[in-house]
């Protein structure tokens, strides 16, 4: 490099150096240690980064002194029994606290770890302290625990009186319940039979054969586009781990039929999920760091679009880099393969074991990666 560009580079750098150093203050923690003590352990987050930073001193005479430099307050804990690497170590003698620029002063010698003095910013600190302390006087005294205790009191009061309140007269759910499967048993021929059903199957808490109820009811309702919804979907609340995944074929982009059992023999994770969906759209890094990872190892994808455009569903596929199979038949939430799984909401997914049987459902984030490499 010649003289000028040495110059040059010089000046446009140093600069870059002062305004750093300006940002950082000295920070400095010094104080009585507790009778005994050989050692004082720090950990301290980075104002900027909110890194972690451990650091240790040795006691002398019953003193200890850190000092570092920071932009800005840093979240401190000081402790003299162990070191903070090591997850079993006791809370006594230790204080957690916000560590300002300038000087901070403690006295571990009385037993409490407690500040006592410092530099303005801590003593604006102390004075908030003693603010909290104060607020946590109100919330400890007789008054206000009087109060809890009375609302103790009625809350068991209330309890009891609704325990009461059923005990004679049942839920109104369960009333109400009763009379609709009345009216679905003396009704099957009618419509509205189909919609109570489909309010009781709604329901997680109900405890009603609601298969054998749409067994009962009249064929025309059963084979009704709606009545095939209904049926797809208390077949899919048997679509738990360890069932086997319901066989499809469905096309792809080019209209090419693609069967799920035509992957036997692979793992397979069957993800539904759709262009506008956001949630789906921050989970598709996740799902390409594990493709790229897992794709030679016996492992594959079908993704189903909920989409009824076929260009978004495209243009998404492209931008997200999916390099997978991709099925969808653009009827949106009506899919068929999404109305056969019971899909109500996007992401949803399944692990699917070379014999056909579901080992997962719904892995979020880095848990499907973590998942395959554990079971791969």
């Amino acid at each position: 490099m010649n003289l000028i560009k040495k110059m040059m580079f010089t000046s446009l750098f140093i600069p870059g150096v002062l305004l750093a150093q300006e940002n950082q203050s000295k920070l400095v923690l010094k104080g009585k240690a507790p009778v005994g003590s050989e050692r004082a352990y720090l950990m301290h987050y980075d104002f900027e980064t909110n890194e972690p930073k451990q650091d240790s001193v040795k006691v002398v005479d019953g003193q200890f002194q850190f000092e570092t430099t920071g932009a800005g307050v840093s979240y401190a804990g000081l402790s003299f029994d162990r070191s903070f690497n090591n997850n079993k170590r006791a809370a006594k003698n230790e204080l957690w606290f916000h560590w300002n620029p300038g000087t901070t002063v403690v006295d571990a010698s009385q037993g409490k770890v407690k500040i006592i003095d410092g530099g303005p910013l801590t003593k604006d600190y102390l004075a908030y302290e003693a603010k909290v302390d104060s607020l946590r006087e109100t919330f400890k005294s007789d008054e206000y625990r009087a109060y809890n205790d009375k609302i103790e009191t009625l809350s068991k009061e209330i309890k009891k009186l609704q325990q009461e309140r059923d005990a004679a007269y049942g839920t109104w759910r369960a009333h109400y319940e009763k009379v609709m499967l009345d009216f679905i048993k003396s009704n099957p021929s009618n419509t509205l039979s189909l919609v109570f059903l489909e309010s009781i199957a709604n329901d997680e808490t109900s405890k009603v054969d609601e298969r054998a109820l749409f067994d009962g009811l009249n064929n025309d309702i059963k084979n009704s586009a709606r009545g095939k919804r209904l049926y797809s979907s208390l077949k899919s609340k048997s679509l738990i781990v360890g069932a086997d995944a319901f066989d499809f074929s469905h096309p792809d982009a080019n209209g090419k039929l693609v069967k799920l059992s035509d992957y036997k023999g692979k793992y397979v994770l069957l993800d539904f999920w759709a262009s506008w969906c956001v949630p789906c759209r921050k989970e598709n890094p996740f799902v390409v760091k594990a493709y790229d990872r897992f794709k030679t190892k016996n492992f594959e994808i079908i993704a189903i679009s909920l989409d009824d455009k076929k260009d978004n569903w495209l243009k998404a596929v492209k931008d997200d880099n999916l390099g997978w199979i991709h099925l969808s038949d653009l009827k949106g939430w009506q899919n068929e393969i999404a109305v056969m799984y019971g899909v109500k909401g996007v992401p949803t997914n399944y692990v699917i074991s070379p014999d056909g049987k579901i080992l997962a459902m719904d892995l979020r984030g880095d848990e499907l990666e973590k998942f395959l490499e554990k079971t791969l």
